[in-house]
């Protein structure tokens, strides 16, 4: 390449002091201004009829271009630039980092777990390696393999507060709610600003749960936080929609401890309570919860409580002779006037209703009321005065 080429564009790279390396998620203090001198310098590169000599010098200025090329989101550029950086320099670690790197932005996951591991295997073992290693595992939905990575992290750095908020996020994806909770907690002890992080996550299970309209998302999410209000009052409302009624109240009920003054969670509590209490109404009593039978009064319907025979009254005598026992057409004479036979007695004199024992032909003497055996009470729900289908509640369980 020609000379005067590579001198102006390492004295460009100089003047605004662009480094070697750089990370993941930084960006560079540059101006407008400045973004617009470079890509000047890039496109007298990209244009030259010869590449650089072979020179760390000049390896190093293709490295930069790659790191401006990079923070100006350009990452086919920096990939290509740090292939000619590497290409002079096979060893080169910065050039390697802004190529992996680059691939990751690009979405290149599989090819940025490779380079990973040649930084990794080429002594560069610190804990942003295995950190960023994990991220792309992730993205290709190896979780366990993620999780090795953000462990050998941690084992670097205890505190490494990201790769514990991603050690849990990869556990949400395997279902392991209380391994999440774990992490989760472990970061927000040592940063409580993670709480965020940890919530975000919860919003999103929640969308993802309300859009597929199935427990499991909200199962998961209260595994991470059982403290979570919006999940048991989201996770009720499902239940509620799709009538059952049953879990939906334990729901609200778990919410309601959480937050007691929250209003609208009472609203809906009480709402859904009707709802399950008209369904489950139960039909013998209507839902009033009496007995049909005395309609709540627990007394004999045919005594009214008393106990006594509704034909004698109580007494035990027979309602038609009073006791006497004599026909009361003929007095017990068995004749009307000299000659003529009684006909209602047949000329016996006795009276024809209790045979002349003088005795009540319904209680035969007892005095009880046959209905209730003398007890008063309702023979349906022995005095209770509750319907017997549902214990007076007015609803089956």
């Amino acid at each position: 390449m020609d000379e005067d080429v590579e001198k102006f564009v390492s004295k460009i790279l100089a003047e605004l002091n662009i480094p070697l390396a750089i990370d993941v998620e930084e960006k560079l203090d540059l101006k407008e201004d400045d973004r617009e001198k470079i890509k000047f310098a890039m496109s007298k590169v990209d244009t030259a009829d010869t590449p650089f000599q072979y020179s760390i010098s000049n390896a190093n200025i293709y490295i930069k271009l790659g790191v401006a090329a990079f923070d100006d989101r350009d990452y086919r550029r920096a990939v290509r630039y740090s292939d000619k950086a590497l290409k002079i320099d096979p060893n080169n670690m910065n050039a390697l980092w802004c190529k992996v790197n680059a691939l990751f932005k690009l979405k290149e996951y599989k090819k940025a777990v490779r380079g990973y591991d040649e930084i990794i295997n080429k002594g560069m073992d610190d804990e942003r390696i295995w950190f960023y290693k994990g991220n792309a595992l992730m993205q290709r939905k190896r979780f366990d393999r993620a999780i090795e990575c953000f462990d050998k992290a941690i084992q670097k750095n205890g505190e490494f507060v990201e790769a514990w908020l991603k050690k849990a996020h990869a556990f949400v994806e395997l279902w392991e709610g209380e391994k999440a909770r774990e992490c989760y907690e472990i970061a927000i002890g040592i940063a409580p600003k993670s709480m965020e992080k940890r919530d975000e996550k919860l919003k999103g299970l929640i969308a993802r749960a309300k859009d597929k309209s199935v427990s499991y998302y909200y199962d998961l999410a209260l595994k991470i936080n059982p403290e979570y209000v919006g999940a048991w009052h989201e996770l009720g409302s499902m239940h509620h929609r799709l009538k059952d009624f049953e879990r939906a109240m334990q729901c609200f009920e778990n919410a309601e401890k959480i937050d007691p003054d929250n209003k609208e969670i009472k609203e809906i509590k009480e709402k859904c309570l009707t709802e399950w209490n008209e369904v489950r109404k139960c039909s013998a009593c209507e839902g009033s919860g009496e007995c049909s039978n005395c309609k709540g009064s627990g007394e004999c319907e045919v005594c009214d409580g008393s106990g006594d025979c509704c034909i004698c009254k109580g007494s035990g005598l027979c309602a038609e002779c009073a006791g006497s026992g004599e026909c009361d057409e003929c007095a017990g004479k068995g004749k009307i006037g000299f000659l003529r036979k009684c006909s209602k007695c047949s000329g016996s004199g006795k009276c024809k209703k209790c045979d002349g024992d003088g005795m009540c032909d319904i209680c035969n003497g007892t005095k009880k009321c046959l209905r209730c055996d003398g007890s008063g009470d309702c023979i349906i729900c022995k005095g209770s005065g509750k319907c017997i289908e549902c214990g007076g509640k007015g609803i089956k369980e």
